[in-house]
């Protein structure tokens, strides 16, 4: 019963959810993403092209849920 009155916070809808959880933070992602600029924004969206890529192909033997140690060159002008 209190599944069919609250589906998203209950977990019946996942996709919805999730959807429904990105459209909330999609102003902040939006704005952060302009913030970086050009060229950080290409970095970055290459970076996880690399680790989604790599999840998708197993390893000799290892565990695929298990995440790859990647090390990426930081940019010279990076700091946080």
């Amino acid at each position: 019963m209190v599944k069919s009155v609250m589906p998203l916070s209950m977990g019946v809808w996942w996709y919805a959810a999730a959807y429904a959880i990105f459209l909330m933070l999609l102003p902040f992602l939006a704005k952060g993403l302009k913030a970086l600029g050009r060229e950080y924004h290409l970095a970055l969206a290459a970076t996880v092209l690399v680790i989604w890529i790599d999840q998708l192909h197993p390893r000799n033997g290892e565990n695929q849920r298990r995440l790859p140690r990647i090390h990426l060159p930081v940019h010279s002008d990076f700091c946080l």
